[in-house]
């Protein structure tokens, strides 16, 4: 009975590293998108206004 005890919490224990895990891959992923999205928007906010001739606006 101690085996199976100690084989349920090892297995439980590594059901929450892989989540733990997966969360923290997601959440990374997420980030980068959202990061590169913002730059992108920035960048195209800079093209745009470097196209007006200055004094204009």
């Amino acid at each position: 009975m101690e085996t199976w005890d100690r084989a349920t919490s090892l297995v439980t224990l590594g059901v929450v590293v892989l989540v733990f895990a997966a969360v923290v891959v997601v959440m990374v992923f997420f980030t980068r998108f959202v990061v590169r999205a913002l730059l992108e928007r920035q960048a195209e906010a800079d093209r745009r206004q470097r196209r007006r001739p200055p004094g204009d606006g």
